[in-house]
C-alpha cells in the first residue's frame, strides 16, 4: 500500500506543475479535472459546474512577476487575487509562493465547488446559506472540513464539517464585494495539516442592504418587573449566562438563520434572492467569537427591548398560556404584546410596523406541567402586524456563527426539571433549537400574511429546519431515527404559495426592483356567457381555487410577472368550467373558493365562484338592457344588514343628467346620494358628508378603501377627475373599481349595518356599551340630565311649601340648558364625523325628557292638576313621542342643503316647548301659579274643570305632529 500511496503522491505533484506547453496528454483522473470543465449532477436541487480552467497562462518565470501585484492577505495563506468573474482553484506544495490567477498550476480536483451560488452574485441579506461538495460524491465520499474565509479578514474564519463530500455553510456579508476563500482539508488527502492548504476555491459575493423596504422589526418584550432572564438549565446558565445580552445574542442569530433560509427558498423557487431586512443599530458584534473578545463594532439587526405594562406574574398567569386546554384568555397575550408594541413604536397613520416578539418571560411550570407566559401567533391588523412566541427554548439557540453547527448537534436530553419539552417535539438540546427557531419562524410567516398550507414551514415542517444549516442530522427523540447525510432535496421549505405572497410583500422589495405600483387592487367583475373577468392594476400574480371542505389550498394558477415568467396580465377571464378542470375528480363538485393575488400584493376573495358566475350575479334593467353585479367589498351580509341596491336613474333614461353626488361619512363611510338634474335623488345606506360632481360627467368608477366594512370612497369621472377619500383614507386595503373595457357602471349594490350596533351587540366586555360612545352621545346625556333634573326639581316644589319657589325655578332653569346641549350634540357629531344609528336614538329620547316630560311636569307643579289637564298633558307628551318617532324615520328623505342638514323640519320641533316654559318662567315670577293662573278654570267643579291655558300644550302638539308645516332649519 505505502509504495502505490507515494505514487500517487508523486503523480499528482507532477501534475501540478504541467503547462499547456506540456507533452503530457494523459487521461487520467487528476489531468481530467485539471484542464477540462466538468459538471456533475447530485441526487438534490443543484447541479453545478467545476470551478472553469484558467483562460490563459503563464511560464514560471513569470510566476514571482506577477506575485508582486497580489494584494495582501491573511498570514499562513498563499496570496490569490479574485478580480476575475469565476472561481478559482489552486493545488501545489508548501513553499511554492503565491500564484497568480492566470498561473499554469492547474486546480485541485478537491478544490470545494459551491453549486448554490455563482460566483459575483448579487443578494441582500446579511447571512447567506452556501451548499456544494468536493469532488465527484457519487465516485468518491470524503470526510473533512471546510475552512471559509475573507480575503480582507473583515469576519474570522468559520468551519464546517464535510460528509460524504458535501459540505453547506453560512456566511456573514458585509456591504459591497465579500472575497472569500474556501479551504478544503481531509486527513486522507496530501498536505491537509501544513500552512499551506492547496484544495482552495474562491468566490466573490457582493451584497447591497435593501433600504427601500420596511424592515422587520426584533422586539424582546418583558414584564415591567421582569429579572430580564430566561429558562436555562444550571450548566448552560454558568457556560453562557441567561441575561438579557445572551437572550439578544440568540434572538438575532435566530433571525439571520431566518433570512438566511428564506433568501435561498427564494432563489430556489426562480424569484430572486429577496427576502425581508432587519433594522440595524451600530454596536459591538455579537456574530463571532472574535468581535466580542475584542470590541469590534458592527452594524447588526437591532433588537428592541420594550416592557409591557403587565406584570411577570400577570403574564405567567395560566388563564393566559395558550397551551392550557382550559384557558379563558388564551389569546390574550397577543393583545398585551400588540398594545405594547403600538406604545414603543408609536406607527403613524399608513405607518405599517412588521414586528417579531420574543416572549422572554415564557416559563416552564414543572409542577403544572405548563409553558406559561408563552403564545404562539401571528398576524394583527391596522399599523401593527405582529408575531409572538415564548423563550422556552431559547437556551438551545446558536448565538453565533460558529455555534451553528453545534447548536443542531447537541443530542444532550432536555432537563425538564428546569426547560420545556415543547410538544413533546424538544427531547433533546438540537430539536428545542429547532423548535423554537422554527416555530417561531412559522409565526413570523403569519404576520407576512401566509396562512396554514399543506406543506413547509406553514403545515410543521419546520422540525426539520436544522437541515437547511447542517449536512448531518443527529439522532432524534422525535422520530426515534438515527438521522445521517442530509442533501438539499431532504431539507424542509417555504410551500409555493409562501414564496409567491412574499415576492409581492412589501418588506420582500428589492433594490433592483421597479417602482412598486401603488394601486394594489384586484376586482372581479361578473359578464355575459358564465365568464368572469379579474382586473388588477398591477397585474394579476397568481389564483387560489379551494374547493369547499378544504381548510389549505392545494390548487393554484400563476400568470406571469414580466421578468422572465411571462408578460403581466392586467385583466384575465375565468371559467368555472376551466377552474374545476384544474381539481381532482372528487372535488370537481363541490363550491369554488378563490383568493386572486395581485402583483403588487392586493387580494381579493371570492366565497363562491359558481354564485357569482350565475345568473343571480345578472340583474334586468327597466330599459331590458342586461346588468351585472360585481363581487363584494368589505364583509358583505353581516348579521344585522339589510341588502341595498341602487339602479342609476340615469343609467336607465338618457334623458336623466346626474349633477351630484354627495358622499356621508363620519370616521367611516356611512352612505352615498346621487343627485339629478330634476333634484330628484337616489340614496344608498344613510346620510351625513359631501362632494359633487360637475355637470356633464360621468361616473367612470370608485376608490374603495374596505375591510371589516367600507371605510372610505373616492369617485372617478369621465373628465379624469377623482375626489379626495371621504371617510377613513387609511383604513383597510384600496381598492379601484373600473369595469372592463366595454362595459359601464349602472349603479351600486351591497348591504349596510349600524357599525356601532353591530359592536355594541358583539361586545360581551364591562363597560362595552359605554365604550362604544361617540363624544356627541355623551354630549345628548347631558340634555337628557338636565330634563331629568327639571322633573326632580318640579317634584321636590310639590312637596314643599307653595311659597318657597326655588325649585320651582331650577325647574325652569334646567330647560335651556337641555336646549343648549341638544343644539352642541349635533355641531360635535359633524365636528367629528361621527354618527350613528345610536346616537339619533338617544338624541330623541333625551328630546323627549328635557322638552315633553319636563315642561308638563313644570305645568302640573304649577297648578296645571285637575284630571282634564292631566289629560291634555298626556296629549302634548305623546305627540312630542310621536313626532320624534316620525323625524327618526323620515330624516332621511328630508331634503338636504350642501352641508348635509335637513332644509326644514316636518312640524315644528319640540324644543320649541320651551316657549310655553318662558311664559310659566313669566307667571311664577309674577306670583300667578296654583290658584292665581291666569284665565282660571272653566267646567269648575265638575269632572270636566280644566284650566284654559293647558290648551297651549294641546296646540304645541298639533303643531308637533303636522305634516304639511314645513319650519325652516337655521
Amino acid at each position: 500500500m505505502a509504495p502505490s500511496f507515494f505514487k500517487d503522491i508523486r503523480r499528482r505533484s507532477r501534475a501540478s506543475f504541467k503547462t499547456d506547453g506540456s507533452a503530457d496528454s494523459s487521461n487520467g483522473t487528476n489531468g481530467s479535472a485539471a484542464n477540462t470543465q466538468s459538471s456533475s449532477t447530485l441526487n438534490s436541487t443543484y447541479g453545478g459546474n467545476t470551478p472553469p480552467t484558467l483562460a490563459t497562462s503563464s511560464s514560471s518565470p513569470n510566476l514571482q512577476i506577477l506575485a508582486n501585484n497580489q494584494p495582501t492577505l491573511p498570514p499562513a495563506r498563499p496570496t490569490i487575487s479574485t478580480s476575475s468573474s469565476n472561481r478559482y482553484s489552486v493545488s501545489g506544495m508548501s513553499g511554492l509562493g503565491s500564484p497568480s490567477q492566470k498561473s499554469s498550476i492547474p486546480p485541485s480536483p478537491y478544490a470545494p465547488r459551491i453549486l448554490s451560488i455563482s460566483d459575483n452574485t448579487w443578494v441582500y441579506q446579511k447571512v447567506i446559506s452556501i451548499y456544494g461538495v468536493i469532488a465527484d460524491p457519487a465516485s468518491l465520499a470524503l470526510e473533512g472540513n471546510l475552512t471559509v474565509s475573507r480575503l480582507d479578514d473583515g469576519f474570522p474564519p468559520t468551519f464546517w464539517p464535510v460528509s460524504e463530500s458535501h459540505f453547506k455553510a453560512l456566511i456573514f456579508l458585509l456591504p459591497g464585494p465579500n472575497k472569500l476563500r474556501f479551504d478544503f482539508s481531509s486527513p486522507k488527502l496530501a498536505n491537509s495539516n501544513t500552512s499551506n492548504p492547496i484544495h482552495s476555491s474562491y468566490l466573490t459575493i457582493h451584497m447591497m442592504p435593501p433600504l427601500e423596504s420596511p424592515p422587520l422589526q426584533l422586539v424582546i418584550l418583558l414584564g415591567k418587573d421582569s429579572p430580564g432572564t430566561f429558562d436555562a438549565v444550571p450548566a448552560r446558565t454558568e457556560k453562557e449566562g441567561n441575561g438579557l445580552e445572551t437572550a439578544i445574542r440568540k434572538f438575532r442569530m435566530a433571525a439571520y438563520l431566518w433570512q438566511a433560509f428564506t433568501a435561498e427558498q427564494m432563489f430556489r423557487n426562480k424569484l430572486g434572492r429577496r427576502v425581508f431586512r432587519m433594522e440595524e443599530e451600530w454596536v459591538t458584534g455579537t456574530s463571532n467569537y472574535r468581535d466580542r473578545e475584542t470590541g469590534t463594532m458592527r452594524s447588526e439587526a437591532k433588537i428592541h427591548i420594550v416592557r409591557s405594562s403587565k406584570t411577570v406574574a400577570e403574564l405567567r398567569d395560566p388563564d393566559l398560556a395558550q397551551q392550557n386546554p382550559t384557558a379563558k384568555r388564551s389569546g390574550d397575550l397577543f393583545g398585551i404584546a400588540s398594545e405594547a408594541v403600538r406604545d414603543y413604536f408609536k406607527p403613524l397613520p399608513g405607518q405599517k410596523q412588521y414586528v417579531s416578539v420574543l416572549l422572554l418571560d415564557a416559563h416552564w411550570d414543572n409542577q403544572t406541567k405548563l409553558i406559561t407566559g408563552h403564545a404562539a401567533l401571528g398576524g394583527g391588523g391596522g399599523e401593527i402586524q405582529l408575531a409572538i412566541f415564548g423563550s422556552q427554548a431559547l437556551q438551545s439557540y446558536p448565538s453565533s456563527i460558529e455555534e451553528i453547527v453545534p447548536a443542531f448537534s447537541d443530542c444532550t436530553p432536555t432537563d425538564t426539571n428546569y426547560v420545556a419539552n415543547d410538544c413533546n417535539e424538544s427531547g433533546s438540546s438540537w430539536e428545542a433549537a429547532n423548535i423554537g427557531i422554527g416555530a417561531h419562524l412559522h409565526e413570523t410567516g403569519h404576520l407576512f400574511g401566509c396562512p396554514h398550507e399543506e406543506s413547509g414551514i406553514m403545515l410543521r415542517d419546520y422540525v426539520t429546519l436544522n437541515r437547511s444549516f447542517t449536512i448531518r442530522e443527529p439522532y432524534s427523540t422525535r422520530t426515534k431515527s438515527k438521522g445521517g447525510l442530509v442533501l438539499p432535496k431532504d431539507e424542509c421549505a417555504w410551500h409555493r404559495l409562501d414564496v409567491l405572497r412574499f415576492k409581492g410583500h412589501p418588506c420582500f422589495t428589492l433594490p433592483t426592483d421597479p417602482p412598486r405600483n401603488s394601486d394594489e387592487s384586484v376586482q372581479v367583475w361578473p359578464v355575459d356567457n358564465g365568464n368572469v373577468i379579474v382586473t388588477a392594476p398591477s397585474g394579476v400574480a397568481y389564483l387560489e381555487i379551494v374547493p369547499g371542505g378544504d381548510d389549505v389550498c392545494k390548487y393554484w394558477q400563476e400568470f406571469g410577472d414580466g421578468n422572465g415568467n411571462g408578460p403581466i396580465q392586467k385583466q384575465i377571464i375565468l371559467t368555472e368550467q376551466e377552474l374545476r378542470s384544474r381539481l381532482s375528480d372528487d372535488k370537481k363538485k363541490l363550491k369554488l373558493k378563490l383568493s386572486i393575488k395581485s402583483i403588487a400584493g392586493g387580494s381579493h376573495e371570492v366565497e363562491d365562484f359558481g354564485l357569482l358566475s350565475s345568473k343571480a350575479s345578472r340583474v334586468k334593467l327597466p330599459n331590458g338592457q342586461l346588468a351585472f353585479r360585481s363581487s363584494r367589498l368589505g364583509l358583505s351580509k353581516m348579521d344585522g344588514s339589510r341588502p341595498e341596491e341602487v339602479i342609476f336613474d340615469s343609467a336607465v333614461r338618457q334623458t336623466k343628467l346626474l349633477t351630484q353626488v354627495r358622499v356621508y361619512h363620519g370616521f367611516a363611510f356611512d352612505g352615498i346620494e346621487f343627485i339629478y338634474e330634476d333634484s330628484t335623488s337616489q340614496l344608498f345606506g344613510k346620510r351625513g358628508g359631501e362632494p359633487d360632481t360637475r355637470r356633464g360627467e360621468v361616473i367612470t368608477g370608485f376608490y374603495v378603501r374596505s375591510g371589516f366594512w367600507i371605510d372610505g370612497i373616492a369617485i372617478m369621472t369621465s373628465l379624469g377627475r377623482k375626489s379626495a377619500v371621504f371617510g377613513n383614507a387609511s383604513g383597510g386595503s384600496g381598492n379601484t373599481l373600473i369595469p372592463p373595457r366595454g362595459y359601464s357602471i349602472a349603479g351600486v349594490t351591497g348591504s349596510s349595518i349600524d357599525k356601532q350596533k353591530k359592536l355594541l351587540t358583539d361586545d360581551n366586555t364591562h363597560f362595552s356599551m359605554i365604550k362604544m360612545l361617540h363624544l356627541a352621545d355623551l354630549i345628548t346625556e347631558l340634555n337628557g340630565f338636565c330634563g331629568v333634573m327639571s322633573i326632580f326639581s318640579s317634584m321636590r316644589y310639590c312637596l314643599g311649601p307653595p311659597s318657597a319657589h326655588a325649585n320651582l325655578w331650577a325647574a325652569l332653569a334646567f330647560m335651556p340648558f337641555g336646549l343648549f346641549f341638544d343644539f352642541m350634540d349635533g355641531k360635535v357629531a359633524r365636528w367629528r364625523k361621527k354618527s350613528s344609528l345610536m346616537g339619533q336614538e338617544l338624541d330623541s329620547l333625551a328630546d323627549l325628557v328635557s322638552f315633553g316630560l319636563s315642561p308638563a311636569a313644570a305645568a302640573f307643579a304649577i297648578g296645571l292638576r285637575t284630571p282634564a289637564d292631566h289629560f291634555f298633558l298626556t296629549f302634548f307628551v305623546l305627540c312630542g313621542l310621536t313626532r320624534l318617532a316620525r323625524f327618526n324615520i323620515t330624516v332621511a328623505n328630508v331634503p338636504k342643503d350642501d352641508t348635509g342638514k335637513s332644509k326644514y323640519f316636518e312640524g315644528t320641533p319640540i324644543p320649541t316647548s320651551l316657549s310655553i316654559a318662558a311664559l310659566m318662567a313669566y307667571w311664577v315670577s309674577q306670583g300667578w301659579i296654583l290658584e292665581d293662573i291666569p284665565m282660571g278654570t272653566w267646567a269648575t267643579g265638575t269632572t270636566f274643570e280644566f284650566h284654559p291655558v293647558v290648551g297651549l300644550f294641546v296646540l304645541s302638539g298639533c303643531l308637533m305632529t303636522s305634516k304639511t308645516l314645513h319650519v325652516p332649519k337655521p
